[in-house]
């Protein structure tokens, strides 16, 4: 997932529309996955994760990306 994923986390670092495709298909994937990948998915969830300022998110931004991230959450079941 790494060398699939770091080159947009990295490029695309504070843009909140990127942050939230990536955290779309590590959850599309997951979805279709047995809980071994799930549980490697989730894992990386928080190399995008931990890249996002939530506080500097406007109020709808947040909103929007939670909404995906809840998903994620509930398919590796966190």
């Amino acid at each position: 997932m790494y060398e699939a994923f770091y080159q947009i986390n990295h490029y695309g670092k504070g843009d909140v529309s990127i942050y939230y495709s990536l955290i779309k298909v590590l959850y599309k994937i997951a979805m279709i996955s047995d809980q071994k990948i799930q549980h490697k998915i989730w894992n990386f969830n928080y190399y995008v994760v931990d890249e996002i300022e939530w506080d500097a998110l406007h109020e709808l931004d947040r909103q929007h990306l939670m909404s995906i991230y809840e998903k994620l959450c509930e398919c590796c079941r966190v």
